[in-house]
């Protein structure tokens, strides 16, 4: 899979499967690798020092394994531990060596506006060259 770092938000949270337990909550999206499916994730973990991993149905993934702990999920914890090993990263640096994948970008949603604004311009644009062309 290809995580898209952008996406990755943190929230404090309570849960009834762990009362009285502050945990916290990793939420991001993760690009199938064989199907170009964009997935949804939630990672929990204790907000404690340890940090224990918290199972389904808090972590879950949108995949049909995410209430186990599918290949998404093992992708995240690992690029953890790369962020916490690069405590001198910035997180510029770590999206310059992790680049986004092109599928990601196609699969977020995108004003039509935009896009028929640019297809416009460059047929104008190819209609002129022909003109041109033609003098």
């Amino acid at each position: 899979g290809n995580i898209s770092l952008r996406t990755i938000k943190v929230r404090n949270v309570m849960s009834e499967m762990r009362p009285g337990t502050n945990l916290v909550a990793f939420m991001f999206q993760c690009l199938s690798k064989e199907r170009s499916i964009v997935h949804n994730l939630y990672v929990v973990f204790e907000n404690t020092e340890e940090g224990e991993y918290v199972p389904s149905p808090c972590s879950y993934c949108g995949c049909e394994n995410g209430a186990f702990f599918c290949s998404h999920m093992l992708c995240f914890l690992y690029i953890a531990r790369i962020v916490q090993r690069a405590t001198d990263m910035a997180q510029e640096e770590i999206e310059k060596v992790m680049p986004l994948d092109r599928r990601t970008l196609q699969n977020i949603p995108c004003l039509i506006e935009n896009v028929l604004a640019k297809d416009k311009i460059r047929r104008q644009e190819a209609q002129s060259k022909r003109q041109s062309k033609r003098k």
